[in-house]
């Protein structure tokens, strides 16, 4: 008995250290991750001019100064606002951001209905671009509370998905988009998300939450565009030196082109529940959780509750359109034929092509082509066609 025993304690002896030191393998292959994670996600740093729009007359100061002396063209585009239970109360703060890093909080609430005809030009000028995630569902929300017309709006998960194999974003909201293009972390506070933004005065925290929402996604499109330019992600030690490329000509040719057939076209989910990303791209239920608890949920009014329905089709809507009829012409001007929308832009980022017009997109090559359209091809490829039909329809009597 005695010498069993000892042979088990030998034996518990023996296997203790292994298990000690796959313990410590575990905890250093943790840490390792947990340090490249670090290293990778950066906190989110940025010269920011946050300006607190509380009356027109602080709006027309924004505008002189910031909008029409620097010839803004893209403007980052979102709005915060404020639930009661399921219900949206209107919007209560728009927040546009220009890539020089001027932000104006804008609390419309506060001068409406008197809006600043210059404010509804910026947003119905289709020639300045409202960047961001769900940015023509925001424009939709001005549309139906206050009447302002929106135009110029893209959302920036059409434009990561004309950029393959350079980005990986775990998920498609801001936060996803922040993280897997610029590589920095949003704080993302429910509390903040959810708090009073028709308070009489924000908070320090809400201006640089809201803030921050516009600033990232013109810093977004700012750096898809300079990836699709170079075919590579953009080497910048700064979020915001960006200013060299602002005012190059090929910047703007190609973020006009990747914006082609998604201009004011909402970015469209499949069927998903409720608790799903929407809109923002954060969960959407947040701000309703906020306001009832389990018991006063299970006590709605099963109508206000909108059922998930499941997606009874077999196959996957297209997330680009399938044809762009792009314009290819020879020299001479002679149409050639039509092809994609990438085509096109790697015959004008290689200099072997002229673009003529935007829309459609047409370009005009610098170069004579090796075979053009044959009349006599064309005939005889019809008179085929035509007997073909011929035979078929004899048979068939």
């Amino acid at each position: 008995m005695l010498g069993m025993m000892t042979s088990q304690i030998k034996t518990l002896g023996q296997t203790r250290p292994k298990k000690l030191k796959n313990r410590g393998v575990t905890i250093w292959t943790l840490y390792k991750i947990l340090l490249h994670w670090r290293r990778k996600v950066q906190v989110y740093k940025r010269q920011k001019n946050i300006v607190v729009i509380e009356t027109a007359e602080d709006w027309n100061k924004f505008y002189d100064n910031f909008i029409v002396d620097k010839d803004v063209k893209v403007i980052g585009f979102d709005c915060e606002w404020v639930f009661e239970g399921h219900r949206r109360h209107p919007v209560s703060l728009l927040q546009i951001a220009t890539q020089h890093g001027d932000c104006a909080l804008i609390r419309i609430l506060n001068f409406y209905p008197n809006i600043p005809e210059s404010l509804k030009n910026v947003l119905a000028n289709r020639r300045i671009l409202k960047v961001g995630v769900a940015a023509k569902d925001d424009g939709q929300k001005l549309l139906h509370d206050f009447g302002l017309e929106v135009y110029g709006c893209v959302d920036l998960r059409f434009l990561l998905n004309r950029i393959r194999g350079l980005y990986k974003c775990k998920t498609r909201g801001l936060q996803g988009l922040s993280q897997g293009v610029l590589g920095i972390k949003m704080k993302k506070d429910v509390k903040i998300r959810c708090g009073n933004w028709e308070a009489q005065k924000l908070s320090p925290q809400q201006i640089e939450y809201a803030a921050d929402d516009a600033i990232i996604a013109v810093d977004i499109f700012t750096h898809l565009i300079l990836a699709k330019m170079n075919g590579k992600k953009p080497n910048l030690k700064d979020v915001s030196d960006t200013g060299l490329y602002i005012t190059e000509t090929g910047f703007w040719e190609i973020a006009k082109s990747m914006c082609q057939g998604i201009l004011d076209v909402g970015f469209k989910w499949r069927s998903m529940p409720l608790d799903v990303t929407q809109g923002t791209g954060d969960l959407i239920d947040d701000c309703v959780a906020e306001t009832h608890t389990q018991k006063e949920r299970q006590n709605l009014d099963p109508k206000s509750v909108q059922p998930v329905v499941k997606n009874p089709r077999a196959y996957v809507t297209r997330k680009r359109p399938l044809y762009y009829n792009c314009s290819l012409l020879a020299p001479d001007g002679e149409m050639l034929c039509t092809c994609d929308i990438r085509k096109a832009e790697w015959y004008i980022m290689k200099g072997l092509a002229d673009k003529v017009s935007d829309d459609p997109l047409t370009v005009k090559l610098r170069f004579e082509p090796s075979g053009r359209p044959n009349d006599e091809l064309i005939i005889i490829y019809s008179i085929k066609k035509t007997f073909v039909w011929f035979v078929e329809k004899t048979i068939l009597i």
